[in-house]
């Protein structure tokens, strides 16, 4: 498997993993419940990645602020709103610190699109935070063209979307370098391509 990382999963089939790189197949026909399961285990590479808690427009405001620093930082520095700060009255230096911290906030939902290695797309939504997610505070937190194994028996809902959960998928890691190569100024005109957006 290691050797999938940096490679194109639609350009190379090993025979030795041909197991895990068959082609997604969606359900022939969907009938209520409209779900069924994904037939075998299967390797995908991730070609897209969104929060859709965010905007268009979000993602275009942040995708300028990345691309362009200077312009950035005065528009952060002019947007920003004073933030309440804590105050903290006591502390219990004899404790554990880790037991009283609150359990982590999950804001984000992403979506992913995965591509096998036969070329066939599909969107996976998560159904409850992925760590792979959540490992950085990046707007894109992985690299696209990173491997996914997506487990037999994972839901698959309206015939071409996976629904990935902690146990049902496993994140590989890797990255194609044509894909991320500027990513953020391809991603800001397709932002502004698909709402007609004029600064």
């Amino acid at each position: 498997m290691e050797a999938l990382k940096s490679q194109d999963l639609t350009k190379v089939r090993p025979e030795s993993l041909r197991a895990v790189l068959g082609p997604f197949k969606p359900a022939a026909e969907s009938l209520p419940p409209y779900s069924s399961a994904l037939e075998a285990d299967t390797v995908f590479q991730i070609v897209e990645v969104r929060d859709t808690t965010k905007s268009n427009i979000a993602y275009i405001e942040r995708l300028v602020e990345l691309i362009d620093a200077n312009e950035g930082f005065y528009d952060r520095q002019n947007r920003s709103k004073p933030t309440r700060q804590k105050v903290i009255r006591s502390a219990d230096v004899n404790g554990d610190a880790h037991e009283h911290l609150p359990p982590p906030v999950y804001s984000s939902m992403y979506r992913l699109t995965l591509q096998d290695a036969h070329g066939n797309l599909c969107y996976a939504y998560e159904i409850e935070p992925l760590p792979f997610l959540r490992a950085t505070a990046d707007l894109y937190p992985i690299k696209l063209g990173s491997k996914l194994l997506v487990y037999k028996g994972t839901t698959v809902m309206l015939n071409a979307t996976l629904h990935l959960g902690a146990n049902t998928c496993r994140f590989l890691g890797g990255e194609l370098p044509h894909m991320n190569y500027k990513l953020y100024q391809r991603e800001l005109e397709k932002f502004k391509h698909q709402i007609d957006y004029i600064a």
